[in-house]
């Protein structure tokens, strides 16, 4: 087990699974604008009723927002585990760590579930109700995260939305901001 001891806390958190890397608040900024920008994508999928894309999509963003804080805290993770341990370890009353794992495990369905889905098979009310849930908890560990790295840089949030928007359109008002939804964190890139 390999053991580091938190600057900010003073406390043993386990890395074991996570390599050690520069602290990258810029990349973590970025990762959780693109996560944000991710789940907006998950939301306009299952508007759609692409369920399946939808659910991936949610969980991808949750994947990306976890990379954020690990970013900022200097890690990357070689593997899904050893990210989820360390932020359960670390942020346990800050990120909803087990919505996070939640949506794992829905992703995790059976290849005849996925087969069925194919062909126009199975409980799409349960699929739509699992996507559902797992855009929501998306929402609020995107928020969570986007709390723990605090505000936003204004250039970063600002050249991101110039890179997505064709119009050339800026932020409303010119304060920094945290991130606490998806819609909030990229504004009206969408």
């Amino acid at each position: 087990m390999t053991v580091s001891q938190d600057g900010a806390t003073g406390e043993k958190v386990e890395t074991n699974g996570l390599e050690r890397v520069d602290t990258e608040n810029s990349r973590a900024f970025y990762a959780i604008i693109t996560a944000a920008s991710i789940l907006i994508e998950a939301k306009q999928k299952a508007e759609e009723s692409k369920f399946d894309e939808a659910l991936e999509l949610s969980r991808d963003s949750m994947r990306m927002a976890s990379s954020a804080v690990l970013f900022r805290d200097g890690f990357v993770a070689v593997d899904l585990s050893s990210s989820i341990a360390y932020l359960a370890k670390k942020y346990k009353d800050q990120i909803p760590v087990e919505e996070w794992k939640s949506v794992e495990t829905t992703f995790k369905s059976s290849i005849v579930d996925k087969i069925g889905a194919m062909f126009g098979l199975g409980n799409k009310a349960q699929l739509e109700k699992n996507v559902n849930l797992a855009i929501e908890s998306a929402d609020k560990f995107i928020g969570a995260a986007g709390e723990v790295l605090g505000p936003i840089p204004e250039e970063l949030l600002s050249n991101e939305l110039a890179e997505g928007n064709s119009e050339d359109e800026q932020p409303e008002d010119s304060e920094e901001k945290i991130a606490p939804s998806a819609e909030e964190a990229v504004g009206e890139a969408s």
